[in-house]
């Protein structure tokens, strides 16, 4: 599979003039090594950044949907992920186009203060939003069409230390009060761990409770469905309270509850089980900062394309699907600035290009740029730029 693949994205590449890159879950070394050493991940200066789980938030994406994603990365830079499914339907791997810098360089690259940064942006593919599209339809129709025997065994998840917490169990049986003690104590540790982004307790806090339930209820499996049940409404709380989006938990747990009837033995209903977790771990740990850029950088399109019209913080939070409140939250925390603050900077940045290229008077250019008055834009103006409209005019025309 995994030569395959690689062959595909080779081809790929040398048709289209984008990067593209095999990618596999649990695999980030795999990753690394395919990917170019030159690449523009490689200069980012993001704080935060982490290229693996980005991209692989992307093919989650993916999978969830309709095999193929857009989404961008913490510098406003666009990809493609596209899922590769094995012989049993499940995400096998996938294929990374990008970057792709999507509509306007300019308004892409005046937002960074980085030189090299910079340059790397100018000298990425430049796509419309159509085209990229089109890409992403390609990609998926070239994927769709490779069939796979089998794939590795499933990421993460550790079988056996899930089966040796159910012996563990044996030796600890425990009464009826003693058992409800037990849970209600282990669920209020795990919220804790979770809050506090602590993967590896996290996961085998998770593995005792799943083998508690599983031996304390002698293999009824009506009983361990139920407790089951209760056990993912626990985690959806903690992942939702870490900052995971609350109608794509919701979502998701719809689905369990139609999936788990679906199990007709432990075994399967454990093999179900290790998946739904490993999917909460991931929103919870892995996706979740790739997540809020994504969410970020298509605000900030957003408010590119309508800057010069009167636009509202709920219009933008609906554009994203988001409630204000956690918009503005998670805005502020992956640009430093303020939603309105983003706004005035782009009115800011159209505003100059009519000062360089236009006679407009400065009333006329306040009004087009929804700045209401010319005292109000020459403020604005002067405490991101440093000067006032008409000395940034005046520069421009002595230089030009």
């Amino acid at each position: 599979m995994k030569k395959k693949l690689l062959a595909l994205c080779q081809n790929l590449e040398s048709l289209i003039g984008v990067s593209v890159s095999p990618i596999f879950p649990g695999s980030a070394e795999s990753f690394y090594q395919q990917a170019s050493s030159d690449r523009f991940c490689t200069i980012c200066p993001y704080r935060q950044k982490n290229e693996f789980y980005t991209h692989l938030y992307g093919l989650n994406e993916a999978y969830r949907w309709n095999g193929h994603f857009i989404y961008y990365c913490p510098k406003a830079m666009t990809f493609v992920a596209v899922a590769v499914l094995d012989s049993n339907g499940s995400l096998g791997g996938g294929m990374i186009a990008g970057p792709i810098a999507m509509g306007d360089i300019q308004d892409i690259a005046c937002y960074t203060d980085y030189p090299q940064v910079h340059e790397a942006m100018r000298k990425a593919p430049v796509m419309s939003t159509v085209q990229v599209r089109q890409l992403s339809e390609l990609m998926s129709a070239t994927a769709n069409s490779l069939y796979y025997e089998s794939f590795q065994k499933k990421r993460s998840y550790d079988q056996q230390k899930f089966l040796n917490s159910i012996y563990d169990m044996r030796e600890k049986y425990m009464g009826e009060q003693e058992h409800y003690d037990y849970i209600l104590s282990a669920e209020s540790q795990l919220c804790e761990l979770v809050k506090n982004q602590d993967r590896i307790n996290s996961q085998d806090l998770i593995n005792r409770l799943l083998g508690h339930i599983f031996f304390y209820h002698a293999g009824d499996l009506t009983d361990i469905k139920a407790r089951t049940l209760e056990l993912i409404v626990v985690i959806s709380r903690s992942v939702i309270a870490r900052g995971a989006d609350v109608g794509e938990i919701f979502r998701y747990s719809t689905t369990y509850i139609q999936e788990i009837d679906r199990c007709e033995s432990i075994d399967q209903l454990s093999r179900w089980l290790s998946e739904i977790i490993n999917q909460f771990i991931a929103v919870s740990f892995d996706y979740l900062d790739a997540k809020h850029s994504d969410i970020v950088y298509k605000s900030m399109e957003y408010i590119r394309r309508n800057c010069l019209s009167r636009m509202t913080l709920e219009e933008i939070a609906n554009e994203v699907h988001l409630s204000k409140s956690y918009l503005s939250s998670i805005f502020k925390h992956e640009t430093g600035s303020s939603i309105t603050e983003f706004i005035n900077r782009s009115r800011v940045e159209h505003s100059k290009k009519l000062l360089s290229t236009t006679d407009l008077s400065l009333v006329d250019i306040a009004n087009e740029c929804c700045f209401g008055d010319q005292s109000y834009f020459s403020r604005v103006f002067k405490k991101y730029e440093g000067v006032s409209p008409k000395q940034y005019r005046a520069f421009r025309k002595k230089y030009s």
